[in-house]
């Protein structure tokens, strides 16, 4: 399956998963949250997916190094600092944490499930092919900063 390596952009991916999760809403039941609750909790992720996918992009900016996901090889800078020292990819944390938001939004549980096919693909077609490039480039830096700091959370 290499072939789906590197080759979807995430935000296009959020939104594929978005729109899955919108159809199992309409076609299996309900969990039966309350909708002021569950609006509550979407906006807080929301809030939440917001601060810390932007944090990301922020790190990567004042490093002046890329935040293309689909050309890991024109990464100039291996940035550890920020949001950076707790999680190697908040943006994709962030996506993550938005659609868990919108999959209790939605009310159902088919559509929360979804959250961790999502983070499977990721992990598989996006995350670890960008780690065999950043240990290309920054080799036992990367190593290091792999050891100490965690994929997700």
């Amino acid at each position: 399956m290499k072939f789906l390596e590197l080759k979807i952009p995430p935000v296009l991916l959020v939104l594929i998963f978005a729109v899955l999760m919108i159809f199992f809403s309409k076609i299996f039941p309900n969990l039966g949250l309350d909708y002021k609750f569950r609006s509550y909790l979407f906006i807080l992720t929301t809030i939440l997916s917001g601060a810390i996918s932007l944090s990301g992009v922020w790190c990567f900016k004042v490093a002046n190094t890329t935040v293309n996901p689909t050309k890991p090889e024109s990464s100039s800078e291996l940035v550890q600092s920020g949001i950076y020292k707790y999680t190697r990819n908040p943006m994709y944390l962030g996506f993550a944490c938005f659609l868990f938001g919108l999959g209790l939004f939605l009310d159902n549980i088919f559509s929360v499930l979804l959250v961790f096919g999502f983070i499977i693909y990721m992990s598989l077609f996006q995350i670890k092919p960008e780690e065999k490039v950043l240990s290309t480039i920054f080799g036992n830096d990367f190593k290091q900063y792999k050891t100490s700091t965690r994929r997700w959370l």
